[in-house]
């Protein structure tokens, strides 16, 4: 934030006032010269980001202004904690805007205002002098994830709805036996108000993820405890989601009967959080071996 204050970063334009580039144009509009401001403020993807936050009343007053004289506006007018979001968010527009510029990846702005809240949360969490150690290790101890045996890999599923817009997210995490990411994957479904129906969908996103990375053998986690039961043949269903449950145990007997098992909420809380952000993106994802930005924030809040 120092640096960007002071007008430091290497934008198009300080670039081209060093000679390092040809052009001082904005490398996603190509319409503006890119300053600061322009980056992380005033940018038609920036703003959309910034509507969508507590600030989405004061974008208007972003525009054409220097960011040191918006982030002094903000630590006059508004409260510690917002502004430690507005600092967050900064970052976190930067990181997207190199993101776009190296590599090419577009990032949706609720999933950068995710990461953002995830950076303020994560520091407030490590800041804190309110707990002590002995109280974070019965912490850890408790909500602890348990690695699945040598050689094999642990499948976590979940599902979260969203009543109002009749949406459900899916969300799978996969590790190893040493606790390391694997893959993990996001998808929205249609949601008609049964949460049972929801959570078989999980587990049938979760075989086809370990399927695709291929994954075996494994041990299935789901913290809903019905549809377990209803996937292992324990309880049957005369509703529509028979056709999933089918293809469930279809998918088991191909994989060599893996383990499908009942697991705590506390335990499930990284395929959970994934489910929440799969509410707020409409394209399903995959990620294999490296961990997203996004995802790696969302472990280091569990933590």
């Amino acid at each position: 934030m120092w640096r960007a204050a002071q007008n430091l970063l290497p934008t198009a334009e300080n670039l081209w006032k060093r000679k390092i580039v040809q052009q001082p144009w904005c490398q996603r509009c190509g319409k503006q010269g890119e300053n600061v401001s322009h980056a992380l403020l005033n940018y038609k993807a920036s703003q959309k980001t910034w509507r969508i936050t507590a600030f989405a009343e004061d974008t208007q007053a972003f525009a054409n202004k220097y960011l040191l004289s918006v982030f002094q506006t903000v630590a006059e007018k508004k409260s510690k904690a917002k502004m430690e979001l507005f600092t967050a968010l900064c970052w976190a527009t930067w990181h997207s805007r190199n993101l776009f510029v190296f590599e090419g990846k577009n990032e949706d702005s609720k999933v950068l205002l995710a990461k953002a809240e995830a950076i303020v949360e994560s520091y407030t969490k490590i800041k804190s002098p309110s707990l002590t150690s002995s109280t974070r290790q019965n912490c850890r101890e408790n909500q602890s994830w348990k690695p699945p045996p040598t050689g094999w890999f642990k499948v976590n599923v979940d599902a979260a709805t969203k009543l109002e817009e009749q949406v459900a997210g899916l969300g799978v995490v996969i590790r190893n036996s040493e606790g390391n990411f694997v893959a993990a994957a996001q998808k929205q479904v249609r949601y008609f108000g049964d949460v049972i129906a929801a959570e078989t969908e999980a587990i049938k996103l979760g075989i086809e993820t370990a399927e695709a990375v291929n994954c075996v053998p494994l041990i299935i986690e789901c913290d809903c405890q019905e549809a377990v039961d209803l996937a292992l043949e324990r309880k049957s269903s005369n509703t529509e989601i028979c056709g999933t449950i089918l293809d469930i145990q279809e998918k088991l007997k191909e994989l060599h009967n893996p383990t499908l098992q009942h697991t705590s909420r506390l335990h499930n809380s990284m395929a959970h959080s994934i489910a929440k952000v799969a509410l707020e993106c409409v394209k399903p994802m995959i990620w294999f071996n490296e961990c997203p930005t996004h995802l790696l924030y969302l472990f280091s809040k569990l933590i």
